[in-house]
């Protein structure tokens, strides 16, 4: 692994909690009445949800507004953080989804961030996917002059249920030249595609996101994804969803703590082999 990446693994594993959701963070905790949950509300729930894991993770994604005040509340020495490039969510071009960029590489160096995270929405098929494709190479060039560690995270969009993408929109982004030091990739579908995966990025390596799956199903997802030469895992929802919205702070954090932590530790075996 790239020398540049190794502050983020733990014995050459990337073992990293997901923690940048911005409106949709809002949302879970109050479903019903959004825009009545308080920017202090959602950092106190955060730095909940950081707070269970710290010890066990490499490092972590968060965002410039809600998860970095969360994070710097709770130590004055923390392990290196991903922040976010991107708007949160997308723009609607014709029924396809378009990634607009919001901050620059030096504003996220200039607030502590040790790497940074772009997220593409991808479909093969997309009238827009060269324009995404031009996104992520352009970030690719600007964290490159930086010499700071690029996650792209391509999640895709518009498939059929049970249909899996996402190995053809890695195939076309590396036939563009984009290659990040770091694939966050959704489950490709299958062993087989897996090690398709692993093969097509010719020694760049691939961790695994969550996607708001149920737990039980990103365990199994990673177990074979691993298998075939994922070295780790971006984890958010399928971690700590069920515990955000917990109106009483107690069960809330008795959640984080025990739940929330005990499948940490179970993706933290699968991927190191334990």
């Amino acid at each position: 692994m790239h020398n540049k990446l190794e502050k983020f693994t733990t014995n050459g594993k990337i073992l990293m909690l997901a923690l940048d959701h911005r409106g949709s963070f809002m949302k879970s905790i109050d479903p019903a009445n959004p825009d009545r949950v308080t920017k202090e509300k959602a950092i106190q729930v955060k730095s909940e949800i950081i707070s269970g894991v710290y010890d066990l993770m490499s490092g972590t994604l968060i965002d410039k507004e809600i998860g970095l005040p969360a994070y710097k509340s709770l130590h004055d020495s923390l392990k290196p953080f991903l922040l976010p490039i991107e708007e949160t969510g997308y723009t609607d071009e014709g029924g396809e989804r378009v990634t607009k960029l919001k901050y620059t590489i030096s504003e996220l160096e200039e607030a502590g961030a040790e790497g940074v995270k772009l997220l593409i929405y991808c479909h093969p098929d997309a009238k827009t996917r060269n324009k995404q494709i031009e996104t992520a190479g352009a970030v690719m060039e600007m964290a490159k002059e930086k010499d700071l560690p690029y996650f792209l995270e391509l999640v895709t969009y518009n498939h059929k249920e049970d249909e899996f993408l996402i190995l053809a929109c890695v195939e076309q982004y590396i036939k563009a030249g984009v290659l990040p030091d770091v694939f966050k990739l959704e489950y490709p579908g299958s062993q087989e595609d897996s090690n398709q995966v692993t093969k097509l990025l010719n020694g760049i390596p691939w961790i695994l996101l969550t996607k708001g799956d149920s737990f039980d199903n990103f365990a199994n997802h990673l177990e074979i994804a691993t298998s075939a030469g994922c070295v780790g895992f971006l984890a958010g929802r399928s971690l700590w969803q069920e515990g955000v919205p917990m109106a009483d702070d107690n069960a809330r954090r008795l959640f984080f703590n025990t739940t929330a932590r005990d499948r940490f530790e179970k993706i933290v075996e699968i991927v190191s082999g334990s």
